[in-house]
C-alpha cells in the first residue's frame, strides 16, 4: 500500500494492458475418482449404466413431456417424471429437440428458430514462440507447486480497457513445448514431440514435407542417443506422474518456447447443428454440423498477438517469433486454428422463444417440464473451458427444482413401463434401479 499525504488523494494505478492472469489446477483431476464414494453413498442418485435414451414423448395440448423412452442392455422402457433434464452434451441435446421438432414443427420458433444455431466452442491453437529475455520473466509464466499441493501458472491475457480499445476478443497465452525450436537437439524435447506425434504418424498423407523433415530429424536425434533418451524419459515420467503436473513445460536455456493461445468464437446464426436425412438403430434422424471461424476470430486472433508482442517488447519482458510472414499470419490462423473441445450455444438462453432456447431458469421455453443442463445453454463462449459455470448452472438448476417441487407440493413420480416404444430425456432423480 502507498502512503497519502494528508489532504491529497492517490489516483489509481494505470490499468495494466496485460494484468496478471493465474491458471490454477485442482489436486485431484479425475473427478470420478474425487467423488467417487460421495456419489456410491447417495440415497438420493441413480445412476443407470450402459443406457441411452431413446426419445421424447410430448403432449402439444399440455404442452409437456409425458415421458422418454430408454434403452438398456436388457430391453426399452418408458420412463414418466414430474421434471426432465436433459444433460446429454450439447450436441446429444440439441439432436434429441431436432427429433422431436420434426414431429412437431411449430416447437423452438420453427426451422427458422434458434434451435441448433450459434455454435461455438474456441479457436485455439499455435501460430508464434515466445522468447523470454531472462530466466525470471520464464519462470512466472511456468507451472509451480503451492503449498496445499495445487499446480499453478501465469497466463497472458489483455485486460478489459485494451480488449475495448482494439476490439480483442477474450484470449489467453501461455508457454508450451509444441514446435518449442525447430532443429530441435533436446533429448526429453525430441521424445515429447515423438510422443505427440504418434497419432499423426498413422495418418502420413496428411503431412507436409515440412512435417516429415521435422519428425525424421527428431527421430535421429533421439536415435544418436539412446541412453541420454533412456535417462530423459525417466525425467519426463517423474516430472508426469510424480509431480502430478497438469502438462509438462520443461525449462529451456534460451528461454524459448511455443505459445498457444485459447480464444472465445464469435456466435453467428450460420454456425450451427442440423438433422440429416439419415437415421440410426433408434429410428432417430443422425446430426450433422456446420461449422467456420469467422473473420472477426480470425483478425481478433492476430491482433491480440500484435498487442502482446508490443506489450512483451515495451517491458523487455521478451518477443514473440511467428510462424510465418505478417502478411501470411490470418491465413495460418485459419489453417490451424481447431477447437472440438466444447459444444456451446446450441441451445442458448434468452426471453423469448424467436431468440432462444431456455430460459433464465435453463427451463426449454416451449416445454413446461424439460430443463438442458450444459455448457449449450451459454449464449456466447468466452475463452475458458466452460466446466465450471456448466456445473455451476446444473447445481442452480438442482435449487430451482427443489424449489418448484416444494411450492407444487407435488413429489416427483416415477413409473416404467415396456409397452411402447422409446423417447429421449433423463428425469432429474430416479428412485429406484430401470436397467
Amino acid at each position: 500500500m502507498s502512503s497519502n499525504i494528508a489532504g491529497e488523494r492517490s489516483e489509481p494505478e494505470p490499468e495494466a494492458d496485460f494484468p496478471e492472469s493465474r491458471e490454477t489446477w485442482t489436486r485431484i483431476r479425475n473427478t470420478a475418482r474425487a467423488n467417487r464414494a460421495e456419489i456410491a453413498s447417495s440415497e438420493n442418485l441413480f445412476v443407470a449404466l450402459d443406457a441411452r435414451v431413446k426419445a421424447l414423448a410430448f403432449d402439444p395440448v399440455e404442452g409437456q413431456l409425458q415421458s422418454i423412452s430408454v434403452a438398456c442392455r436388457d430391453g426399452s422402457y418408458k420412463v414418466r417424471a414430474d421434471h426432465y433434464v436433459l444433460a446429454c452434451g450439447g450436441r446429444g441435446n440439441t439432436r434429441l429437440l431436432l427429433n422431436l421438432q420434426v414431429a412437431f414443427p411449430q416447437l423452438f420458433g420453427g426451422s427458422d428458430g434458434p434451435l441448433g444455431r450459434f455454435y461455438m466452442g474456441h479457436i485455439a491453437g499455435q501460430i508464434a514462440q515466445i522468447e523470454f529475455a531472462a530466466k525470471e520473466h520464464a519462470e512466472q509464466y511456468l507451472f509451480k507447486r503451492t503449498s496445499t499441493g495445487t499446480f499453478v501458472c501465469n497466463r497472458f491475457q489483455p485486460g478489459p480497457k485494451l480488449q475495448r480499445a482494439l476490439e480483442l476478443p477474450n484470449i489467453a497465452f501461455w508457454p508450451t513445448n509444441r514446435r518449442a525450436a525447430l532443429g530441435e537437439t533436446d533429448a526429453a524435447l525430441s521424445l515429447l514431440y515423438l510422443w505427440n506425434s504418434r497419432k499423426a504418424v498413422v495418418h502420413k498423407a496428411a503431412w507436409g514435407e515440412a512435417d516429415r523433415h521435422r519428425y525424421h530429424n527428431v527421430l535421429r536425434n533421439v536415435l544418436r542417443n539412446p541412453l541420454g533418451a533412456t535417462l530423459s524419459a525417466l525425467g519426463l515420467l517423474r516430472q508426469k506422474y510424480g509431480a502430478a503436473e497438469p502438462y509438462l513445460v520443461l525449462r529451456r536455456p534460451d528461454m524459448r518456447y511455443g505459445l498457444r493461445y485459447h480464444g472465445e468464437q464469435i456466435p453467428s446464426s450460420s454456425n450451427r447443428a442440423f438433422l440429416k436425412p439419415e437415421k440410426d438403430a433408434d429410428g432417430q434422424f443422425k446430426l450433422d454440423v456446420s461449422f467456420r471461424y469467422l473473420p472477426q476470430d480470425i483478425g481478433g486472433t492476430l491482433q491480440a498477438h500484435l498487442a502482446l508482442d508490443r506489450w512483451l517488447k515495451e517491458r523487455k519482458i521478451g518477443k514473440l517469433i511467428f510462424d510465418t510472414a505478417p502478411e501470411k499470419l490470418e491465413e495460418h490462423i485459419n489453417a490451424q486454428a481447431k477447437d472440438g473441445y466444447h459444444q456451446i450455444g446450441l441451445t442458448k438462453m434468452g426471453v423469448d422463444r424467436k431468440h432462444a432456447v431456455v430460459n433464465q431458469n435453463c427451463r426449454v421455453i416451449d416445454v413446461a417440464n424439460l430443463y438442458i443442463a450444459g455448457s449449450c445453454v451459454f449464449p456466447t463462449s468466452g475463452q475458458a473451458n466452460p466446466t465450471l459455470p456448466a456445473v455451476a448452472f446444473a447445481v442452480r438448476l438442482a435449487d430451482h427444482l427443489v424449489t418448484e417441487i416444494r411450492r407444487q407440493s407435488t413429489p416427483v413420480g416415477l413409473s416404467i413401463s415396456t409397452r411402447f416404444e422409446p423417447k429421449m430425456a433423463l428425469p432429474l432423480s430416479v428412485p429406484r434401479r430401470i436397467c
